[in-house]
C-alpha cells in the first residue's frame, strides 16, 4: 500500500498547480501546469510506444493496486483532461487522454498478468472422491 502512495501528493500538486492557473488566473501556474501536461503526455505515450514491457515489469514489482487507488487513479487521469478541455487546450486534452489510455491499458494487461501467476501459484484444491 504505501508504495501505491507515494503517487498521491504528486497528483494533487500537479492538479493545483494545473487548476490554478487555468481557473485561478495566475500566470505562472498555468505556464508550469501545461509545460507539466505536455511533458507527462508525451513521457506516457513514448513509454507505452517503447517499453511496454519493462513498464510491465516494474508495475509486477509494485504489486496489485488497491481498489481505492484504482478509483483515485482514474479520477485524476480524467480531471486533468476536463479541466484543459474547458480551458480550451482541446489538443492537449485529446493528446493527454490518449497518453492516460495507453497507460491504463498497460497496468490492466499487468494487472491482468500478475493476476494470471497468482492463481497458478495458488496450490489448486485436491479433487474430491466422489462414493
Amino acid at each position: 500500500m504505501k508504495r501505491w502512495l507515494i503517487a498521491l501528493p504528486f497528483d494533487l500538486f500537479y492538479l493545483t498547480i494545473l487548476g490554478y492557473g487555468l481557473f485561478g488566473g495566475v500566470k505562472w501556474a498555468k505556464n508550469i501546469g501545461l509545460f507539466a501536461s505536455w511533458f507527462l503526455a508525451i513521457a506516457l505515450l513514448l513509454i507505452a510506444l517503447t517499453d511496454k514491457e519493462g513498464f510491465k515489469k516494474r508495475f509486477r514489482e509494485k504489486g496489485l493496486r488497491p481498489k481505492l487507488f484504482m478509483v483515485w487513479d482514474v479520477a485524476t487521469d480524467v480531471a486533468p483532461v476536463l479541466m484543459l478541455a474547458a480551458s480550451e487546450y482541446f489538443v492537449l486534452a485529446a493528446v493527454l487522454a490518449v497518453a492516460h489510455i495507453c497507460r491504463h491499458n498497460l497496468v490492466l494487461e499487468a494487472e491482468e498478468e500478475l493476476r494470471h501467476e497468482k492463481q497458478k501459484a495458488r496450490p489448486q484444491d485436491p479433487p474430491t472422491q466422489e462414493t
